[in-house]
């Protein structure tokens, strides 16, 4: 694979300087974890892909045992293993924690999960199946269906989650990678490492109506929860903030090269990136884009997430297993 370990390869972490509540209620709160590892699960070799529901189950893929594991968050218990085909890269999950979406790279499927049941209960075809990302009314997936090597044209698929079935599909360039979406907004953002753009979708029309080019190699992407900035991990440059509005960068954050890795608490004051090749992630302050912290993670970091409530926080790392901060 290319210079992306790339969809392969993402951490990072949660830190901050101020926090307080230790449960998840279900709502957001003006926190996010302390920084300090609560538990760490060695559930296998090559954990990668990496979803919370809103009720707190906790899903993680592993690449190199081709299976998922689910854990509920409060007790970060992982359950038996469901197999998959080929190369589970990434998770997507229902509310409720009751069906997951995993995108099976190598088998060139998009799996449909019964988590009561610990099946799969459906495949669906999909020529390379990269990233899922499910809207928070559990009405729409997308899928990003993303040659590694060959430099062709990439396609996000809209798949009706009701009906089980693709509706539509958006072309943009070569590599999709990270994929964000705003509901307020009705906008989806998808980085594109082939032509270093992000490619801005009307969720509501499915259409692009608007290219970022923001160079470098950009991998994942999030929106600020006041709408009003995209941030974007660039693999050559670090991390960077667009202002949503007319398009134009902000600011390129000092200290954080290599970011692969991109999340943002929901209270929307701390920044995460990862730095996978150093085996560590940077905690930013979002107001005064400063870097907090480094903290160091395990071997390989991936994936982040974090709970609804922001306060707690997973990271998968292909050495270590699943990394919980509470």
């Amino acid at each position: 694979m290319p210079s992306v370990r790339q969809p392969l390869l993402l951490l990072a972490l949660a830190c901050s300087v101020a926090c307080s509540s230790t449960t998840d209620s279900g709502e957001v709160k003006a926190t996010h974890p302390m920084g300090v590892i609560s538990e760490t699960a060695a559930i296998s070799f090559g954990a990668h892909g990496l979803a919370i529901s809103r009720s707190g189950k906790v899903l993680v893929s592993e690449l190199f045992t081709n299976d998922m594991l689910a854990a509920p968050i409060k007790t970060f218990t992982f359950g038996p293993h469901i197999v998959m085909r080929g190369e589970p890269v990434d998770i997507a999950v229902t509310g409720d924690g009751g069906t997951a979406f995993v995108a099976d790279l190598t088998a060139s499927r998009l799996d449909i999960v019964d988590l009561l049941a610990d099946s799969v209960e459906e495949s669906i075809d999909i020529r390379t199946p990269l990233r899922v990302l499910l809207t928070p009314n559990n009405r729409r997936l997308y899928i990003t269906s993303s040659s590694l090597t060959d430099g062709t044209p990439s396609t996000v698929y809209v798949f009706d989650v009701r009906n089980r079935t693709l509706i539509d599909s958006i072309t943009v360039g070569p590599v999709a990678n990270g994929i964000a979406y705003d509901e307020a907004l009705a906008r989806l953002y998808v980085s594109t490492q082939g032509d270093a753009t992000i490619n801005e979708i009307d969720a509501g029309t499915d259409h692009l109506v608007r290219q970022l080019r923001v160079g470098g190699i950009p991998q994942d992407v999030a929106v600020s929860p006041d709408h009003s900035e995209l941030w974007v991990a660039d693999e050559s440059a670090g991390v960077r903030v667009f202002d949503l509005a007319s398009g134009t960068e902000l600011d390129t954050i000092p200290g954080t090269s290599a970011a692969f890795g991109l999340a943002i608490s929901p209270d929307g004051a701390r920044v995460y990136a990862t730095q996978p090749i150093l085996n560590n992630a940077v905690i930013i302050d979002r107001a005064s884009r400063t870097v907090l912290a480094t903290v160091l993670s395990g071997s390989r970091p991936e994936r982040v997430a974090f709970s609804l409530s922001g306060s707690n926080a997973v990271i998968t790392d292909q050495g270590a297993g699943a990394i919980l901060f509470r």
